[in-house]
Formats: C-alpha cells, sequence, structure tokens
C-alpha cells in the first residue's frame, strides 16, 4: 500500500504544472501577437529583406508612448507581445497602440504611420496558459476583427 501511494504522488508530480505561479499572475509577454501587411491587389508581403517595398530593417516599431517594442521577424510576420507589463491582469479590458513607421519607397517620398490598436480581455486557461477572451484589432483606425482568435492565428492587413 505504502509503494502505491508514493506512486501515486509521483505520477500526480510528473502530470501537474511545474510552475508555482498562479496562472493569473502568469506573464503575458510570454504570448505573441503576429500579423503581416499585404498589397491588396497582388497579395505580395510589403515588408521583407529583399525585394519588398519596404525593407524590414528600416520599418520602426512602437508603442503610443515612443517606446520600441521587442519583436521577431520572419517569412514576412511580425511577432510581437501586445501585453508588455506582466503580469498579465485577467478577465480586464486592455486597450494597446503600436505604430509601424514605414519609410519612404519609389513614388512615396515621405514616411507612412500606420496604427495598430488592440483590445483584449484576457482569460486563464490550464496553467500556464493564458487565452484571449475577447480580441478587438483596429489597422489603421478601422476594425479588422472582432471575436476569439484561434491558436496561431495571424492578422494579414492589406496596404494600398
Amino acid at each position: 500500500m505504502k509503494f502505491s501511494s508514493t506512486v501515486l504522488s509521483l505520477l500526480f508530480l510528473f502530470f501537474s504544472c511545474d510552475d508555482t505561479r498562479e496562472c493569473s499572475e502568469y506573464p503575458a509577454h510570454e504570448w505573441s501577437f503576429r500579423f503581416m501587411i499585404i498589397d491588396p491587389v497582388s497579395g505580395d508581403n510589403l515588408i521583407g529583406a529583399w525585394g519588398r517595398r519596404y525593407d524590414s530593417d528600416d520599418v520602426i516599431f512602437y508603442d503610443e508612448f515612443g517606446a520600441p517594442i521587442d519583436r521577431t521577424f520572419g517569412d514576412g510576420t511580425f511577432y510581437f507581445a501586445p501585453v508588455i507589463d506582466p503580469p498579465a491582469p485577467i478577465d480586464t479590458l486592455l486597450k494597446k497602440t503600436f505604430l509601424l513607421d514605414l519609410p519612404p519607397w519609389t513614388g512615396y517620398n515621405r514616411t507612412d504611420t500606420d496604427t495598430i490598436q488592440i483590445e483584449l480581455i484576457l482569460k486563464p486557461a490550464e496553467c500556464p496558459k493564458i487565452e484571449y477572451n475577447n480580441l478587438k484589432v483596429f489597422y489603421n483606425d478601422i476594425l479588422f476583427f472582432d471575436g476569439i482568435p484561434s491558436d496561431g492565428e495571424k492578422f494579414t492587413f492589406h496596404k494600398e
């Protein structure tokens, strides 16, 4: 009997969450928001390393206070954390604004600034994961998405 209770205790420890924090205290910066910007006519990605309208190295991405946003870029997709200040508040409406400065390009001789606004409510899921309860995404002040995104969803914004 002692052996079986020891084995059961070990199995419980093995299969339980190894993070000691409550899910509501889990930092939101461990989840990423993904988007890309394409030409609506051609379907071409407009940001990239070679042969794109905007070179990814020249694009500046920052928050509403002017602080640069840590982001990664790959396959024409931006990845960044929409909630910057951990721990993430659960069941509370969060509003964040991000700005994307796009450099001048042939035929357009000034910097263009696009705005991405995010309104979201986080809900706890199985520890240590947090999911969106509701998400609104605005691109240049136009509502682009309103709902619950699927896991790993990438948003594709259209830019003339």
